[in-house]
């Protein structure tokens, strides 16, 4: 099954569906953070890696997966217990 994943992070969710069976393959990916394109690129060489959510590519696919934006969800050193970007009326989950 061809895998689109947007907010991809290090790839993780993608790395699940594998494991659950090899026929999930990722067909593109859209991540901002540098560090993670570059562990994206090496655990899936020759998949397309889009930057920019508003600039990404159509691709057809059977499955869409989407990571939450980490610096949205994830507490700081600063903050700790700060996890307003996990909710809200701005976040969601879509399955289907």
């Amino acid at each position: 099954m061809r895998v689109y994943s947007l907010c991809s992070g290090i790839g993780g969710i993608e790395l699940g569906l594998h494991l659950c069976g090899p026929d999930f393959r990722p067909v593109r990916f859209v991540e901002r953070d540098d560090f993670c394109r570059r562990i994206l690129a090496e655990r899936w060489p020759g998949v397309p890696i889009d930057a920019n959510l508003e600039d990404c590519a159509r691709v057809e696919c059977d499955v869409l997966t989407a990571g939450f934006p980490c610096h949205m969800t994830l507490p700081s050193a600063s903050a700790p217990h700060d996890y307003r970007g996990v909710v809200g009326t701005d976040r969601c989950l879509v399955c289907g």
